[in-house]
């Protein structure tokens, strides 16, 4: 099925397949289309489409942190829930 771009006697503009062409629309360019339409104006304006900015990961460090700073040990003694402390033999 084709479509084509139309323009009827009010000046409004659609986008129609070509076998529903009515008698007093004319057929106009992709290029006036989007004039008339306003896609031009948006797309201008709103930048449709394509990565936002400020997208992405962002840094949470100046540089990666290091292996040996990062592991954890447990403590001797953990506090458990209710008060109650439990030794590790780690």
């Amino acid at each position: 099925m084709k479509y084509v771009y139309v323009k009827d006697a009010d000046g409004f503009v659609v986008k129609k397949s070509a076998d529903e062409i009515a008698a007093d629309e004319t057929i106009i360019s992709a290029a006036e289309y989007s004039k008339l339409s306003g896609e031009d104006y948006y797309q201008e304006h709103f930048t449709h489409g394509g990565k936002c900015v400020g997208a992405g990961r962002k840094k949470q460090f100046d540089q990666p942190l290091d292996q040996k700073t990062t592991t954890h040990t447990p403590s001797s003694k953990t506090k458990l829930k209710g008060g109650v402390q439990s030794e590790h033999s780690c």
